[in-house]
């Protein structure tokens, strides 16, 4: 836009200047002339060319205009290349129609269209990363559509999504079925105290707990990985307590208890899960999440009943 203020200036400038010298003058001394133009410092005279030369071209801005076009054809053509289907080692894709899909024509899709449509609003803030720009990459002009996207009803929402995507089935190389895994919050009654009703205490991180490598009460822990434990008297990095020893009372008296609920079973899921949401007595609800673990290894409670024949194998 500014180089384009530019030129135009210069053209306007030149116009003036030639209807400047197609006015009649009378004949005076070129001395005079110069006295007379000197304080209007219009520069009209001086601007204008020799009618056999061209105009003469912002060669700065020319180049510049030159360098971000070049610099958006390239980001154009890397942004294509990485919008190729996705792939994942060891798994194949069946392509499906979006009427084979159970539910899928009475789902509410305006509600579907505003969930995607804010998680592309927070994914268009995160940084790339290697790790992910496969996926950004297939999904940044999709996002770029319905972030510009007010949808009026269910109707225009599903046509959305069936105009962008693709349902497919994913299943390992060489099976038929797959397996879908996902995440959800519990939501699960609680109290600030505890009494018969409410007995399972949900512990924030007790401060003995350490990682090594990482100062004791750090706000920093592994997610997983490295030496996780307790220091002994003589600085010794013990395992810490398992959860048998937990349930048993090893850190009562600690003051250590967020709130209580009323199932074990529920304090598993919130564990598993990494959050949850405790609706208080007054109904206030409680929002916690993850923060540490005891450096013990994940066992799957459906893993073990399976192995005992508690429960059928799938």
């Amino acid at each position: 836009m500014a180089a384009g203020a530019i030129v135009a200036g210069v053209l306007v400038c030149f116009a003036a200047g030639a209807l400047a010298a197609q006015k009649p003058a009378k004949q005076v001394p070129s001395k005079q002339v110069a006295l007379k133009q000197a304080p209007q410092k219009q520069g009209l005279a001086r601007q204008q060319p020799k009618k056999s030369e061209p105009l003469k071209k912002d060669t700065k801005t020319d180049a510049k205009k030159d360098t971000k076009q070049e610099a958006k054809q390239e980001s154009l053509k890397q942004e294509s290349s990485k919008q190729e289907p996705l792939k994942f080692s060891g798994s194949q894709f069946e392509p499906l129609k979006w009427s084979d899909l159970t539910g899928w024509a009475a789902d509410d899709h305006l509600a579907a269209f505003a969930a995607y449509q804010a998680g592309c609003r927070t994914a268009r803030r995160k940084p790339r990363s290697d790790e992910r720009g496969q996926i950004f990459g297939a999904l940044t002009n999709i996002c770029r559509k319905a972030l510009a996207l007010e949808p009026q009803d269910s109707a225009a929402a599903r046509a959305f999504f069936e105009q962008n995507f693709q349902p497919v089935r994913i299943a390992r190389l060489g099976e038929g079925e797959g397996l879908v895994t996902g995440y959800y919050e519990p939501v699960v009654a609680g109290s600030r105290f505890p009494s018969p009703e409410f007995s399972v205490p949900i512990y924030r991180r007790p401060r003995d707990l350490v990682a090594d490598g990482y100062k004791q009460g750090s706000t920093a822990f592994p997610n997983k990985g490295g030496r996780i434990g307790r220091r002994t008297e003589n600085n010794d990095l013990v395992p810490y307590h398992d959860r048998g020893a937990i349930e048993a009372g090893a850190l009562d008296g600690q003051k250590l208890e967020i709130c209580w609920i009323k199932d074990p079973l529920d304090l598993v899921a919130i564990q598993i899960e990494g959050s949850a949401r405790v609706i208080l007595e007054d109904g206030t609800p409680l929002r916690i999440s993850y923060d540490s673990h005891n450096g013990y290894s994940y066992s799957s409670i459906e893993r073990v009943l399976a192995e005992r024949n508690l429960i059928p194998r799938k």
